[in-house]
């Protein structure tokens, strides 16, 4: 049984997680880039709403250069294999070996630094390692993409 601590840490988590898409679409917008966030996936089952986990969450294109990428927020200073979710990965590994960039856009929160993490290399992690803050490639600050 979910207990009010656990149910209230989920809640800001899934807060700061919306707060850090919203400045990120406001950043691409910023840098000339048009992007697309994709709603939430859900199928409707009966008179019950299903929520259905979607391969990634926004589509980004500036000049012929697209970028498919999800976007997690973490309080860690590295992103642990297990947090890697394995049908997002497939999905946007198989848009990076058609010639697009694709991969997670990760915002360390304590660190105040967003990355970027190709599929490549999120495909090439094994179980027990992570990603740490110094991997990925900087984009900016968590509040200054």
């Amino acid at each position: 049984m979910a207990t009010i601590r656990k149910i209230l840490s989920g809640h800001k988590s899934r807060n700061n997680g919306l707060r850090f898409e919203a400045i990120l679409l406001h950043s691409a917008f910023r840098g000339g880039w048009t992007g697309m966030k994709l709603p939430d996936g859900g199928k409707q089952i009966q008179r019950k709403f299903i929520r259905v986990p979607v391969q990634f969450d926004f589509i980004f294109a500036k000049q012929g250069i697209v970028i498919f990428a999800d976007a997690k927020t973490t309080i860690a200073t590295s992103y642990a294999h297990s947090q890697i979710t394995r049908h997002q990965v497939d999905e946007l590994l198989r848009l990076e070996k058609a010639g697009t960039i694709a991969g997670y856009i990760i915002n360390f929160e304590t660190k105040n630094q967003v990355r970027f993490y190709s599929a490549s290399q999120l495909d090439q992690l094994k179980r027990g390692e992570s990603l740490n803050d110094q991997s990925g490639i900087l984009l900016g600050s968590s509040t200054n993409i």
